[in-house]
């Protein structure tokens, strides 16, 4: 069901209003001429009543959807055909008078379905006028017309996942791939002590002693056997209601020295966690992708001593013989950041760009450097770079790779306009190229940039870049990332790693929290695991575990199960938590409403292991709606976000006065003026088929 945008760059106090009253009445929206004539328990009818035949903008009413339609029947109409005058043309010079429609657009349009005031219903749009031809003063009118709008109880359910709702996209029907935002029920974080870690990247992490001691733990008074760290993938959360997403769960560890029962100078606690950026392999497109966490540039576990032993990595014994030795792979590196907007008047959109030219003052820069140890010399490597450009006039990049000039230029068209509120701000354009024998001294790759404008106005971006190449299973500084050869076809193959100053721990990590420690072998100055070859596995080799940075002791909270059914659902920041419980102490002795007040941080939490991202709010305030409704209580009706908000959620532009006290929702879409947005409508929508939007 389409829900109009509110435009929201930075607001002091964020309200949204959810639609989410019980009862079962159909209600009118915007209704000029319709009016309620009969009721009973089965339904109610409406009248439309246009006796001076004006020609007017269309009329709405919502109404019940079940069993794959509209709940309604037209019980009678008139419709005359009208040459307008100027009394009868009351849509002229008014805001509406674009939704006029022409005479082939049906009398009565059914919307799309959606969820509100816990039934599924469907929008009616009543075209009271439609105009004969184009520019034309004929139109079809209606006179006067009867609705029917049926109460079907059938109608009014409680959202599940399994319940089937149409897509005017996909026609597809529902079904259950994993746990969503209400099916975890109790939090782990209600008990105990816990601290929570940052993680900036993916890593195996070492917390020894002092690390410990650092966060506030007495290890000479813990039982190191009973050590636990939970966490989640971290990554970007779905927005769809009915996608799995992830819940705070324990991971499988290593502690080094725990069998003696305590914890001793010399012991150590050894983990993989990632970082919220993530690269892996689509196999719908065949290749391998990207994405920059849009909020966040840290992921975080959660480190408690439980009552009870902690989940330990157990090494996988290969069972089989291995088809093959793997000694070399295709890496993919890619490079993006989050430095700068298109124009600094779009204070909305979720999407940055990266390292910025001018061309004046930063015309030439190198974009990218690394090193791929044990580069295979006369391969071939793959360049992938999307650049943006924002001028009236045409833009250029050329680019050169390690001092030559290999790859073509990427020309980026003009925009319209510098000054104007609407069109696009900058043009994006990818360039994709395969450089056939290359190769590189010290395995070291740079990519330099030319931006070439002849306006001293213009600018230009990185917007991020991809490289695939060949190269040895070699670490860097005791780690390797890799992933199978691209031939291979799954079986039990052994690869053979080099490059490490001591024997590495080696973890597949396809499934970063349920990595799986595999065997190792040492022969002369390389190590061998044997594992599978599948496409889509990940792995991680480390001799030389990191110290991740300091962490914070956490206090208990469970507000997934808090006392009340609130109606009235308050999220703020810790600083902000006394004012925003009085204004909750006025509502409820003053409205009579039962509200709850929970901190925004505390809610990723537990819906979003930590990580700040917008759809962990809409998840709770989902948690607290669905929870209400299986108990046949209360459901939030009110939902206020108390606090400032910014687009800048990491809070790259330095600024005192843009602080993210509860976040907003901000659109994909980044650079167009119109179309790139912030609202707060994100939060209301309950419905399981609910949450893709643009």
């Amino acid at each position: 069901m389409a829900i109009p945008r509110s435009f929201i760059a930075s607001l002091s106090i964020l309200f949204a209003l959810l639609v989410l009253a019980h009862g079962v009445m159909p209600s009118v929206s915007h209704a000029q001429q319709l009016q309620v004539v009969s009721q009973t328990s089965g339904f109610t009818d409406y009248e439309l009543v246009n006796e001076r035949l004006r020609i007017a903008a269309p009329d709405y009413l919502m109404v019940p959807w079940a069993n794959g339609q509209a709940r309604y029947r037209v019980m009678e109409q008139e419709i005359v055909p009208v040459r307008a005058d100027s009394t009868q043309m009351h849509y002229v010079n008014h805001p509406d008078q674009y939704l006029i429609t022409g005479r082939d657009t049906p009398v009565i349009q059914t919307g799309e379905p959606g969820y509100t005031r816990g039934q599924m219903i469907a929008p009616l749009t009543i075209h009271i006028a439609r105009q004969n031809e184009p520019q034309s003063t004929t139109f079809q009118v209606i006179r006067r017309m009867r609705i029917r709008v049926f109460v079907d109880e059938d109608a009014f359910v409680t959202p599940r996942i399994d319940q089937q709702a149409p897509s005017s996209q996909t026609g597809a029907t529902l079904t259950r791939t994993g746990p969503t935002a209400a099916d975890a029920t109790d939090s782990p974080l209600a008990s105990g002590q816990w601290y929570r870690i940052p993680i900036p990247g993916d890593n195996l992490w070492i917390l020894d002693a002092s690390y410990l001691e650092d966060l506030g733990i007495n290890i000479s008074q813990i039982d190191p056997r009973n050590i636990q760290i939970w966490t989640t993938p971290g990554y970007e959360l779905p927005h769809r209601n009915s996608d799995a997403r992830p819940h705070l769960a324990q991971i499988p560890i290593i502690v080094e020295g725990e069998s003696d029962g305590s914890f001793g100078s010399g012991d150590r606690v050894i983990f993989f966690a990632n970082g919220p950026n993530r690269s892996f392999f689509s196999s719908t497109l065949n290749r391998f992708e990207h994405r920059l966490h849009p909020f966040s540039n840290t992921n975080y576990v959660f480190l408690t001593v439980g009552q009870q032993p902690g989940l330990r990595l157990s090494t996988l014994t290969p069972s089989g013989t291995p088809t093959r030795e793997v000694t070399e792979f295709r890496d993919f590196r890619w490079l993006e950041q989050d430095r700068e907007k298109s124009e600094s008047r779009i204070k909305s959109g979720s999407q940055w760009f990266g390292q910025g030219f001018d061309p004046v003052s930063s015309r030439s820069q190198t974009i990218f450097t690394d090193t791929l140890a044990g580069f295979r010399q006369g391969s071939d490597i793959e360049i992938w770079t999307s650049m943006a450009a924002r001028s009236t006039t045409a833009s250029r990049f050329s680019f050169t790779v390690n001092g030559s000039t290999a790859l073509p230029d990427l020309n980026i068209p003009a925009i319209t306009s510098l000054t104007r509120a609407t069109g696009l701000s900058a043009q994006v354009r990818e360039l994709r190229q395969t450089l056939s024998g290359f190769s590189l001294n010290n395995d070291v790759i740079t990519i330099g940039a030319n931006f070439q404008n002849p306006s001293s106005a213009s600018r230009g971006w990185v917007n991020w870049i991809r490289i695939r190449a060949d190269r040895d299973l070699q670490a860097t500084g005791n780690r390797l990332l890799f992933h199978p050869p691209e031939d291979t076809d799954g079986s039990l193959v052994r690869y053979r790693l080099t490059g490490f100053t001591a024997q590495p721990i080696v973890l597949d990590i396809t499934d970063p929290v349920a990595p799986a420690r595999l065997q190792v072998s040492q022969t002369g100055n390389a190590y061998t695991v044997t594992h599978s070859s599948a496409r889509e596995r990940r792995f991680i080799a480390q001799s030389s575990p990191r110290r991740p940075p300091a962490g914070q002791p956490l206090s208990n909270q469970d507000i997934r199960n808090p006392s009340v059914y609130p109606d009235y659902v308050i999220i703020t920041a810790e600083e902000f938590l006394d004012e925003a419980r009085r204004l909750a102490e006025y509502r409820r002795d003053n409205d009579g409403l039962t509200p709850l007040v929970v901190t925004q941080n505390q809610i990723f939490n537990e819906f979003s292991g930590g990580v700040p991202d917008f759809v962990a709010l809409r998840d709770y305030v989902k948690h607290l709606y669905d929870r209400g409704a299986a108990a046949g209580q209360r459901r939030p009706e009110y939902l206020l976000m108390f606090g400032g908000t910014t687009y800048d959620y990491k809070g790259v532009i330095a600024n005192t006065v843009m602080r993210n006290h509860v976040f907003t929702y901000q659109s994909e879409e980044s650079v167009d003026r119109v179309d790139s947005y912030g609202s707060d409508d994100f939060f209301t929508f309950m419905g399981d088929n609910e949450g893709l939007w643009p």
